[in-house]
């Protein structure tokens, strides 16, 4: 049988995540690969977090992290688990702080601020 990439499904949960300033909160990346009979291997995941946030910790740490002119931070992580065949349960916790300023501006994050979304790319392989 032949992969098909639209079985694959990645999401963020809570979509909008509240993020109290100076505090800890946790996302929850959830994959299911619902291609009946083949494998997605080698799941690699590609996170943006937005200026005011940043990255704390994973059960995998990522391969790289990269701080973006913008402010926003790209966090990547590599081959952190093959899906198989109706798997649909996979989740990948990741922990995040939300900061007292802004990384672009050096600006103090006003408390009524609503912080830009987090946003998630994600990549397999259909071979090993």
């Amino acid at each position: 049988m032949a992969f098909y990439p639209n079985l694959l499904q990645v999401s963020i949960s809570p979509n909008d995540a509240e993020f109290v300033q100076g505090k800890t909160s946790t996302i929850y990346i959830t994959a299911a690969n619902n291609n009946p009979a083949d494998w997605a291997y080698h799941l690699s995941l590609k996170l943006t977090l937005p200026d005011g946030v940043s990255y704390v910790s994973s059960a995998v740490s990522p391969i790289s992290q990269t701080n973006n002119p913008n402010g926003s931070i790209t966090l990547m992580w590599d081959n952190v688990k093959d899906l198989a065949p109706n798997e649909t349960d996979f989740i990948f916790p990741v922990t995040l702080q939300a900061e007292q300023t802004f990384r672009a501006t050096g600006l103090q994050v006003p408390l009524d601020t609503k912080l830009s979304r987090v946003t998630l790319t994600a990549a397999v392989d259909d071979t090993p």
